[in-house]
């Protein structure tokens, strides 16, 4: 979950931001937004959202009341990727965040010490992020072994379905011959 709606947060001290519901669209998730760890452009994407997340290196997002999820299809025989979904695997990364540009903002309280903002419209996203400190806490990150498997992790589960499929009709068969025997 890197982005959180209508959720407080404290940027640096300076002032408390807000990303309201409905900031973003449907239409901005559909560009090129890229998935990184710690929003590192210099290295390479671990996925991309124009990629389908049937594939490798696929990532896709899901707008909801509270929050904007977003799944990734890693390729984890690349060494990034790996040891990213290691890190998140063992809770030594559990944030998410997002580099954007604010396309519509509303201020309150400018005249104190602490002002609020609050982002009404986002456009563009331009990745978003595994993190070691976000700016929203109440980002998270988790892995899901079923979306995260290599090729070669299923094609072993294939195979083993497959095994397991042939051992039930094989048994199948048998009860059915039995069954003839006794009463055919």
């Amino acid at each position: 979950v890197p982005i959180v709606f209508d959720t407080p947060t404290d940027i640096g001290g300076y002032f408390q931001e807000t990303i309201c519901k409905g900031a973003i669209s449907e239409r901005v998730l559909k560009n090129d937004v890229g998935f990184y760890f710690n929003h590192d452009l210099n290295t390479m994407r671990i996925a991309r959202s124009i990629i389908p997340i049937e594939k490798l290196g696929g990532m896709s997002f899901d707008i909801g009341d509270k929050e904007v999820q977003v799944r990734i299809n890693a390729n984890r025989k690349r060494t990034d990727a790996n040891d990213l979904y290691l890190g998140i695997e063992d809770g030594t990364i559990d944030g998410m965040s997002f580099m954007f540009a604010v396309a519509e903002e509303r201020w309150e309280d400018e005249n104190t010490d602490y002002p609020k903002r609050f982002i009404t419209r986002i456009e563009p996203i331009i990745e978003v992020s595994a993190v070691n400190y976000p700016a929203y806490k109440s980002t998270s990150i988790n892995v899901a072994r079923g979306d995260l498997l290599t090729e070669s992790d299923k094609a072993v589960i294939g195979q083993l379905r497959q095994r397991q499929q042939a051992v039930a009709e094989n048994s199948a068969k048998k009860i059915i011959n039995k069954y003839y025997y006794y009463y055919g």
